[in-house]
């Protein structure tokens, strides 16, 4: 039995790896920019800010360790930098990205686009100066001619700026010299370029000081990454709505526990009665019905007099003054906790009752239970100690799902409900597009449900002393 924990375990720590890289590398697709979006409080401009300046961005891109490698090595093609990961801000990587696999040649590329950022620069300097509709057009042309990467667009583009520039005395003023080196450097690219390192590999090794790595590190060691909204620990963002999330998803499972076990085991004595078929249409009634559906119904007509009864708190979870007692606070947690709890636990209970009935309905036709009945046996030792127990299996089945349950199972609640667990701050975090917040939640309930398939397989050699370790 050891030697199989040891065997799981390491699979499990396999296992969760390949999640952490599956979820790392959607991290690092997803749309926004980070820091951008810190800087903004969630919400992403869609591309670099002009009133974020250079020093906040790589100031903020520094804290989140966002200047360092994605992992710990890179192969692509020969004619990408491997220092691609220094270059801000990310809307810039991705535009470098689309130059070089156009044209190939990194070096002169990197030229020009300094030459425009300068350039681009020197533009919003003068326009605080000076009043002028072709300074705009000047900056929106050259903004334009970043994002075009085939030469029929470019060409047109880059004659537009030359065209602006010398027949504007202003801009031929200030931007005459730039102008013409921008061109000289645009002419290079187009002069020199060579498509021939795209199809040779190329092999970078950046050591444990990468994103990845820093990632792993902080979700051992429990602080779960930074939020980059609220910029703080994941961990403490977490810490309250964990614990209520917890504390609602366990008293709803208790009680579809409770409530099936014995509605279960009652109906497989009785198959095929009243009882069982009444049971049986009730459960694939409440089974079918949506969850959200009746939580939303729930809260119009138990939570107010205007269409039903005022007998629940609506939303939230109440509030009192730090000053009152245990007692008074548990009392006003539990009446807001009440609805929410219901709502889960039906369609818990539907789910279980199912399992149990089928189960025990398969134990009790067994050739050992009709002889303990004929050894004298009273029917509630053959039905609790030899049939229950031997129908536990899909109730074990179960705790894979259970543990994950408990702190990623009821998102759509409350949303409903407006309680601030697990499933709030998730969808919250979605919205703002704080992903370290959104996969801290996710490496949760992958490791969650690894250590629940592990205790389902020990829970059932301790249950059945016929299952064996392989």
């Amino acid at each position: 039995m050891l030697q199989y924990i040891l065997k799981r375990l390491l699979l499990s720590i396999f296992t969760l790896w390949v999640i952490s890289l599956i979820a790392f590398g959607i991290s690092q697709s997803a749309a926004g920019d980070p820091v951008e979006i810190s800087l903004n409080k969630g919400e992403d401009t869609g591309g670099y800010s002009d009133v974020l300046s250079q020093e906040a961005y790589k100031n903020t891109a520094r804290s989140f360790g966002l200047d360092k490698p994605s992992f710990y090595f890179s192969l692509a093609p020969a004619a990408y930098p491997d220092t691609l990961y220094r270059i801000f801000p990310k809307s810039n990587r991705q535009l470098v990205r689309q130059w070089i696999r156009q044209y190939g040649n990194w070096d002169d590329i990197s030229v020009f686009l300094q030459q425009g950022q300068a350039l681009e620069r020197k533009i919003n300097s003068v326009a605080n100066r000076y009043t002028a509709d072709s300074l705009i057009q000047l900056r929106n042309t050259y903004r334009r001619l970043k994002f075009e990467y085939q030469e029929d667009k470019t060409a047109p583009l880059m004659n537009r700026m030359t065209g602006l520039v010398s027949q504007d005395s202003l801009l031929q003023a200030h931007f005459a010299g730039d102008m013409a080196s921008l061109r000289q450097s645009y002419e290079a690219i187009q002069e020199k370029q060579d498509r021939s390192k795209l199809h040779l590999p190329s092999f970078s090794w950046y050591g444990f000081d990468n994103q990845y790595h820093n990632w792993v590190k902080s979700m051992l060691s429990g602080e779960m990454g930074i939020s980059y909204v609220e910029k703080r620990p994941v961990s403490k963002k977490l810490n309250e709505a964990i614990w209520i999330t917890i504390q609602m998803n366990l008293l709803a499972l208790l009680l579809a526990f409770v409530l099936a076990i014995p509605i279960g085991v009652y109906a497989a004595r009785k198959r095929g009665q009243s009882f069982d078929r009444t049971t049986t249409l009730l459960l694939f009634f409440l089974y079918s019905i949506p969850t959200f559906w009746i939580a939303t119904m729930a809260l119009i007509f138990l939570t107010t007099n205007e269409y039903g009864l005022d007998l629940f708190p609506s939303l939230g979870l109440g509030t009192v003054s730090d000053e009152a007692s245990f007692w008074t606070k548990l009392g006003t947690r539990l009446r807001h906790l009440i609805l929410p709890v219901l709502c889960i636990a039906i369609g818990g209970l539907a789910f279980i009752v199912r399992q149990v009935r089928a189960s025990m309905q398969d134990v009790l036709q067994q050739d050992y239970i009709r002889t303990a009945r004929a050894k004298g046996l009273s029917e509630k030792k053959v039905i609790w100690r030899h049939g229950f127990r031997n129908a536990l299996f899909p109730l074990i089945t179960l705790i894979a799902n259970i543990l994950p349950a408990l702190v990623t199972g009821s998102i759509v609640i409350e949303r409903i409900f407006n309680i601030p667990g697990m499933g709030f701050v998730t969808i919250d975090a979605i919205f703002q597009r704080d992903w370290p917040v959104v996969y801290a939640v996710l490496m949760i309930g992958a490791v969650l449900t690894v250590i629940g398939i592990l205790l389902t397989d020990i829970l059932y050699a301790i249950t059945d002393p016929r299952v064996k370790f392989k």
